[in-house]
């Protein structure tokens, strides 16, 4: 997989110095860079080939179960719910290690089509062609309910259901040429929360509207009920602690929204007491 790799965030020697830092990245939950190939004013890095990605794999079981044409986010989950809490369980790995680095990592493209998996169904989070190593240089104030820093970015003009309401550049509020939004690890939190409820039920949120109405509705506070069998399932006999933690992720104001690391060990117990149930046997 090839992925062109120009922010313009960074100047280009910080540029070439993080395409470095992302290709020395190591865990099992992060797809590997194998190699870097430079350009005149780009930077390609290729990624590792994994089977697939998680779009196509419900795409695929659903077809194979011999499911309606559209699935619906209550139909029956077509993976084991081992299956699915590993996920949802990888997802987390990954996007706390990445937010764990010295400097912040920021993925930025969580989504469906990111989120890979291999050969021993290990979910890895891959595409690091828009991440962005959160510098003190980009700082630009601190939340003063909650203390934590904000970042000014460059936005996205066109973004998916899946980005953070907060990334969005909105026509009227920029006239430079590069538009910039203020955010932080918090619109990972966000994607990947949503990201969770596609592991949940094989639908994306909103699924009967394209997706320039579905971030509509998403950055308007709007929200897919989660309140149905599949995220049951997933919850399993610890609680509702997926829900909670896909709930909160969602949340329209970013500082209420958890960390990456506080999301991923709220999430344990879904795989620890499996294991536990299993050694009893």
């Amino acid at each position: 997989t090839m992925i062109n790799m120009f922010s313009r965030d960074l100047a280009w020697q910080t540029l070439a110095a993080e395409v470095a830092a992302i290709q020395e990245l190591s865990h099992p939950n992060i797809a590997i860079i194998t190699r870097v190939l430079q350009g005149e004013d780009t930077f390609a890095m290729v990624q590792e080939h994994p089977t697939t990605n998680i779009f196509q794999c419900y795409g695929a079981a659903h077809r194979a179960t011999g499911g309606a044409t559209v699935r619906n986010p209550n139909d029956p989950q077509p993976f084991e719910t081992a299956v699915v809490q590993n996920w949802v369980l990888d997802l987390a790995s990954a996007v706390t290690f990445l937010h764990g680095q010295d400097t912040p990592l920021l993925h930025r493209n969580i989504r469906p089509e990111t989120c890979v998996v291999d050969a021993n169904n290990t979910l890895k989070l891959g595409e690091l062609g828009d991440s962005v190593f959160l510098y003190e240089e980009f700082e630009a104030g601190v939340n003063e309910e909650y203390g934590e820093k904000l970042y000014r970015l460059f936005g996205l003009r066109n973004p998916g259901r899946y980005s953070a309401p907060e990334t969005r550049i909105a026509e009227n509020k920029s006239t430079s040429k590069h538009k910039t939004a203020l955010y932080n690890e918090k619109a990972d939190i966000y994607s990947m929360s949503l990201v969770m409820y596609f592991l949940a039920t094989g639908c994306h949120p909103f699924h009967n509207d394209n997706s320039a109405t579905a971030r509509f509705a998403l950055q308007n506070g709007s929200r897919p009920i989660a309140t149905n069998p599949n995220f049951a399932r997933v919850d399993g006999d610890v609680g509702d602690r997926f829900s909670t933690v896909v709930c909160n992720g969602w949340h329209p104001e970013p500082w209420k929204r958890p960390g990456a690391a506080e999301s991923l060990e709220h999430l344990a117990p879904l795989v620890s007491a499996r294991f536990a149930e299993a050694s009893s046997l």
